[in-house]
């Protein structure tokens, strides 16, 4: 047993049950994105107590497509190379195909959509150093716990949150380890929920949720059966099954070995459907595929729907909400996952400059603002993306969604913790409230780097060639505030296509300053008189006086 897999197995009852442990930040829920959030917090220097209630994650793949913003903050974590490893076998079965069974449409194969994958990929390598991923939930969820544990994170599976009370100083959970019944006592600074979309602690808080419809119900059957000899060499992602009495969708996984049938549940049978026996499983399978002797392992089977919810506020007191338990969509467009990512990337920084002392709390505040319109847009994209059976159109008469919308590279914030009140504009990729433009740039070594790779987690300047008084602005801000200062297109960081000056929409001798999640606070196209600017924007960002 490694050093892992013996703090995994360590039972609550074995630490000290009539004392409080404390920790800056308590996260509820072990899924990806409570996993991401102890990344996020490790990053900055938070130390974290997770509480997560099943023993592991989940066979289910659930999400399989991580989009290029998904990536670029896995990429930030130092975690990408984990991510694309657990789906490395998978990247080359793209596409979808149709037919009444899977036989059928393998033989016909009539209308392949890897082409929307190709057209992705060119805007991806265009906007981002981190194209997306085909990697299964239930492989990447270990992998991040395994790295959030071997640097120090204090991960606590089997134990649930069954209390949740909160002071204006301090947030008490008392935590149940599920299979001993040993209870204790957690006191901590700052609390984030993220029990999913099925959780109770959002209801516990008095926030509400507004129900924005359901797409469909389904019956998901996780099976194993080798189907590679059928394949031969035409491997795909979805495979859409549909004849008068059956409508489903086939995901590969594990290059032909692995499958998902998504039932849709007729409406009529949605109030009365029972949990389907295992016989009844394999007849499904058998039906999907059109291979009347197959012999599935059935693994499980699950019922569930493609709903949209959004909560009605994102923080209460000192606990905030993210990923489904914020914002709960159809998982089609890959949207689901990446956005409560993207909730984590947005409040780690934040829970830490206050914390740290270097922000005022109404800083926390910006977290909603920013993040609640923007899951909302990708709560609407996601579900207009289903068909009348709920299943997604993939390229079938569905709704023109941009491509950035489907990386959630196209949205911009506004709050108090962006120093800009211009309106948002889609081709202003430079602006204020959006994630830094990406570039490759060459060092003086040769190395390779994109702008987004600078100082991840850092207060960023970056400037033009010309703009060394940049760095003076920055070493004129009063410790503990520290900024990191880049000068782009010179020789110390030469840029690959000359455009990212453009992009940026500054001049020569202009800037962008980076909040620590990667999004620009705040831009100046040309150089300033005074470089105590930079220090009076940083305070009215942050809330608090930076005197020099």
């Amino acid at each position: 047993m490694n050093q892992h897999q013996a703090k995994r197995a360590a039972p609550l009852v074995d630490r000290p049950t009539n004392a409080t442990v404390e920790t800056q930040v308590l996260i509820v829920g072990g899924s990806i994105v409570g996993l991401t959030m102890a990344l996020a917090c490790q990053r900055q220097g938070i130390r974290v107590l997770l509480a997560e209630k099943h023993a592991a994650s989940s066979v289910h793949p659930r999400a399989s497509r991580y989009n290029a913003r998904a990536m670029e903050v896995f990429r930030a974590l130092g975690v990408e190379p984990d991510v694309r490893a657990a789906g490395a076998d998978l990247e080359n079965a793209m596409g979808s195909l149709s037919g009444p069974t899977l036989l059928q449409a393998l033989a016909d194969r009539p209308a392949n959509h890897a082409a929307i994958y190709g057209r992705m990929r060119a805007v991806e390598e265009e906007l981002s150093p981190a194209p997306s991923a085909r990697a299964p939930q239930n492989r990447v969820e270990p992998a991040l716990r395994a790295v959030a544990e071997a640097r120090g994170g204090d991960l606590r599976f089997s134990s649930e949150v069954v209390e949740l009370t909160q002071t204006p100083a301090w947030v008490t959970a008392r935590i149940l380890h599920r299979e001993t019944g040993a209870s204790q006592l957690v006191r901590a600074c700052y609390a984030v929920v993220a029990d999913g979309a099925q959780g109770k602690m959002r209801e516990r808080l008095g926030i509400g949720r507004e129900h924005l419809g359901v797409a469909g119900r389904y019956v998901n059957i996780l099976f194993d059966a080798d189907l590679r000899s059928f394949l031969a060499g035409r491997e795909f992602n979805a495979c859409f099954l549909q004849r008068p009495d059956f409508t489903a969708l086939l995901h590969a996984f594990d290059h032909g070995r692995r499958w998902r049938l998504q039932l849709v549940v007729p409406h009529a049978d949605q109030g009365t459907l029972e949990p389907l026996s295992r016989d009844r499983c394999v007849e499904l399978v058998r039906a999907g595929t059109g291979i009347p002797d197959l012999k599935p392992n059935i693994i499980d089977a699950q019922r569930w729907e493609a709903a949209s919810a959004m909560a009605q506020a994102y923080r209460a007191g000192r606990v905030m909400l993210a990923g489904d338990t914020a914002h709960q969509m159809t998982p089609f467009l890959g949207l689901g996952a990446a956005t409560g990512i993207e909730d984590a990337n947005n409040l780690a920084w934040k829970l830490a400059f206050v914390l740290r002392g270097l922000a005022g709390d109404g800083l926390l505040d910006t977290y909603e603002a920013e993040r609640l319109p923007a899951a909302r847009q990708a709560v609407i994209a996601s579900s207009r993306a289903a068909d009348e059976s709920g299943l997604p159109r993939l390229g079938r008469s569905a709704p023109p969604t941009d491509i950035r919308t489907l990386l959630s590279l196209d949205y911009a914030y506004r709050s108090r913790a962006i120093a800009s009140d211009d309106e948002a504009d889609p081709e202003d990729e430079g602006q204020p409230g959006r994630r830094v433009p990406h570039a490759w740039l060459r060092g003086r070594d040769g190395s390779r780097v994109s702008t987004l790779d600078l100082a991840p987690g850092e207060l960023v300047l970056l400037s033009g060639p010309h703009g060394s008084s940049w760095k003076e602005a920055g070493e004129r801000l009063s410790s503990p505030i520290s900024i990191r200062a880049f000068r782009i297109g010179g020789e110390d960081l030469a840029d690959e296509t000359g455009r990212w000056l453009a992009r940026a929409g500054i001049r020569r001798d202009g800037a962008l300053l980076v909040r620590p999640d990667g999004v620009v606070a705040w831009r100046s196209p040309g150089a300033v008189a005074e470089p105590a600017t930079v220090r009076d924007i940083l305070g009215k960002i942050l809330g608090r006086s930076l005197a020099p």
